[in-house]
């Protein structure tokens, strides 16, 4: 600490106008009090009672007071920089004050509701300086860690104390107050963290509140690679902040900028004012009303280097970071992906990471958007006529997987037309993570849906599996003789009870034309009960003898059946198994005919059946032919990584929809969600998502603590370790249940 024994004893004798107390450098700086700028009055008024003493006559006075007189003379004068910080601190906090429910300003909790001000309301009561040092301490909130923005605080500190000394060395000339608080002993490591504690809690309110405007800033930064400048800690910091609330003071007056850095950039996410900017000649409006017309920016880009991505950037090495050692050099960046999201947002990140599990990223992520959106339709007008009793409430349920999956894949089609939009950016966060995310078990198809099989097994009954096997041999390329469908009244396995019978019916797999070739024709030929109980629109049907139908319903890869030869002569014909469920409908090739003794061989010795496609599981969808309790058996039945990471986000859905204003830290996205203690026991332990389904009643307090306590401040606590608390603080943030 430099020695300020020559200062003192000068001050001591300097004047009979000062008291032993200022004399000894022993300033109390709780007695000064400061004009408070009338656009910050409203702030004044929304703090809780609690808040604003301290920042009235506490340690966040305190500490404001003297880092005002400390840096003074280093910034000028900025009144319509102040004025217009002033103007929007009052509407976010004015805005949150009204939103906070009567039930918890009654609360034990009344001293922590609404805005945390603190920091603001303190410089605002201070001096003109302290608010220029309030708006460095969010720029270093908004890139920095705690840890290291205090030790930043430190250092600048330490040296501003030096740079007063030298220049009282040199008998520069220097206020009392200024000398005053740099004789004084340091301020706290402790003070230094409340104060940037305060800073960070306000950062997080505001971005609420400015979410939309934060979004598209956020954006921006994916397109630019701009530093800030890489000096000592000192000359860093101070080179920024001068350039950041200097640039700012021009821009809200309505003159426009130009930059080439980005100690700018950072300051409009730090004190959220938005004017217009230009990058690469494209201009992104915000019509912020509290920065005149004219005044907007335009930002340079400097040239990506290797290894980095885009955003601002800052690298020093911070000296007091450790109590002990050396220096310790650290980078920090502001990106698109280094805040905290919404719960919504967090969502749709992990729709991307979902679609990178399925390999349907890109051009293909639309498809299985349009199923999701499809099979919600479907369910939904069902649900209500033919399954009400099978399906159930789950599909009214806003948490339910289908439900969500669906308003993702809507929103992902609505976005399409508009590449900037930021949803796009969070489902590339979440594919860039998918890979930890959801563990990969092998290669699994999309929903479980991998072929002709798994997709009949979803649909209602016989009529709608023929139609879909006719859609699949449509497009196919083979002799309209070499096929044929065969299908039973329900898809039973094959292995049936002692003395039950089967019966099986056959359909033509591709239309026939007519003699006179003008029309075509399918045909069926099916038992009596199957005449008695489905209808055949546009077919042409043939009755079979119980007989036939029975013995050509054993199980089995092959069937063999007997025909008639162009001259009368009986003809016997070899089909063998390509593609569905032998059990349900599938559909046979003919491999070799024998007639007279004579056999012949098909010439197709591949099945030319193309393979299960997207566009036919929307088709089924569109049309009805699925089963809405077998769609829905998708989501709770099959214990995958992807049906439990759904399970997961469900759960956490059913909660965080009380909570629109909580916040999710995208580090969640780089480990399995199944796998939090909150999750875990119900989806891997307890029979997956129908046991969550049973239980979803029970939802407790300690799950739903623990929850937010993993997603917000990625803690994975114990639900059991919980059940005796009634409340959680994290951050800016108190979680407790308002049920009596």
């Amino acid at each position: 600490m430099p020695s300020f024994g020559r200062l003192q004893a000068a001050l001591a004798s300097a004047t009979n106008e000062l008291t032993l107390a200022a004399a000894n450098i022993n300033f109390d700086f709780t007695l000064v009090r400061y004009e408070v700028p009338k656009e910050f009055e409203p702030l004044g008024s929304a703090l809780s009672q609690t808040r604003k003493e301290n920042a009235e006559g506490g340690t966040a006075h305190i500490t404001a007071r003297r880092l005002g007189v400390l840096f003074e003379g280093i910034i000028r004068p900025t009144p319509a920089l102040v004025k217009s910080y002033g103007t929007r601190v009052s509407e976010i906090a004015q805005a949150v004050q009204q939103k906070s429910p009567p039930e918890v300003q009654e609360s034990i909790f009344a001293a922590h509701a609404g805005a945390d001000g603190t920091s603001i309301w303190a410089a605002a009561t201070s001096s003109a300086t302290a608010l220029h040092v309030q708006l460095l301490a969010c720029m270093l909130a908004r890139l920095w860690s705690a840890s290291e923005a205090t030790s930043i605080w430190v250092e600048l500190i330490k040296e501003r104390r030096k740079q007063i000394e030298g220049q009282w060395n040199d008998d520069e000339p220097l206020r009392f107050a200024t000398v005053s608080a740099a004789a004084q002993a340091d301020i706290s490591r402790a003070s230094l963290a409340e104060w940037d504690a305060s800073v960070r809690s306000w950062l997080r309110t505001a971005d609420r509140f400015n979410q939309e405007r934060q979004d598209k800033l956020m954006l921006l930064l994916d397109k630019v690679d701009l530093p800030i400048s890489h000096d000592t800690v000192y000359s860093s910091v101070i080179a920024a902040w001068k350039s950041a609330v200097e640039t700012m003071e021009s821009l809200v007056k309505g003159m426009p900028q130009a930059v080439n850095e980005g100690s700018c950039l950072l300051a409009l996410s730090a004190w959220h004012l938005y004017p217009d900017i230009t990058i690469e000649g494209s201009d992104t409006q915000f019509s912020d009303p509290l920065v005149q017309s004219g005044g907007f920016l335009t930002l340079g880009l400097a040239r990506p280097r290797d290894g980095d991505t885009s955003g601002v950037f800052w690298s020093l090495s911070l000296a007091h970071l450790n109590f002990y050692g050396r220096p310790v050099s650290r980078k920090a960046r502001l990106d698109s992906e280094s805040r905290k999201i919404s719960f919504d947002q967090f969502t749709q990140a992990v729709y991307g990471a979902l679609l990178g599990h399925w390999n349907m990223t890109g051009p293909l992520a639309e498809y299985p958007s349009r199923v999701f959106v499809a099979m919600k339709k479907t369910i939904e007008r069902q649900a209500s006529a033919e399954f009400p009793a099978v399906v159930g409430k789950r599909p009214r349920v806003p948490s339910f997987a289908i439900n969500i999956l669906s308003r993702l894949g809507a929103a992902y089609i609505d976005a399409q037309p508009f590449p900037d939009d930021i949803i796009h950016k969070l489902f590339a966060l979440g594919n860039r993570r998918a890979s930890k995310f959801i563990p990969s078990t092998g290669l699994r198809p999309f929903l479980g849906i991998g072929d002709v099989g798994d997709l009949l097994s979803k649909l209602k009954g016989p009529m709608e599996r023929v139609a879909l096997l006719r859609r699949i041999t449509s497009s196919s390329v083979y002799d309209p003789d070499a096929y044929i469908i065969r299908y039973f009244d329900d898809d039973r396995p094959s292995f049936l009870a002692t003395g039950e019978t089967r019966y099986c019916g056959f359909a033509s797999a591709q239309a026939r034309r007519s003699p006179d070739g003008l029309s075509s024709t399918h045909g069926q030929w099916v038992p009596r009960s199957f005449i008695d109980k489905y209808k055949y629109p546009g077919d042409i049907v043939t009755e079979m003898d119980p007989s036939d139908s029975r013995s050509l319903a054993l199980p089995g890869k092959a069937i063999t059946m007997t025909a008639s030869g162009p001259n009368g002569e009986v003809v016997l014909q070899d089909f063998h198994f390509v593609c569905g469920l032998e059990h349900s409908a599938a559909i046979f090739m003919q491999q070799r005919a024998t007639t007279g003794g004579r056999t012949i061989v098909n010439e197709i010795t591949m099945p030319a059946i193309r393979t299960l496609s997207i566009e036919d599981i929307e088709w089924c969808l569109e049309s009805d032919f699925c089963a809405p309790d077998k769609l829905l058996e998708i989501f709770y039945t099959d214990p995958s990584p992807s049906n439990l990471t759904l399970g997961a986000l469900s759960m956490a859905h059913k909660f965080y929809q009380t909570l629109p204003d909580a916040s999710v830290s995208i580090r969640s996205l780089e480990s399995p969600l199944y796998q939090a203690k909150w999750a875990k026991p119900i989806l891997v332990s307890n029979g997956g998502m129908d046991a969550y389904y049973r239980q979803e009643d029970e939802w407790s307090l300690s799950n739903s603590l623990s929850c937010v306590a993993y997603l917000e401040g990625g803690f994975d606590l114990e639900p059991k370790s919980l059940e005796r608390t009634f409340a959680l603080a994290f951050e800016e943030s108190i979680y407790f249940s308002m049920k009596a």
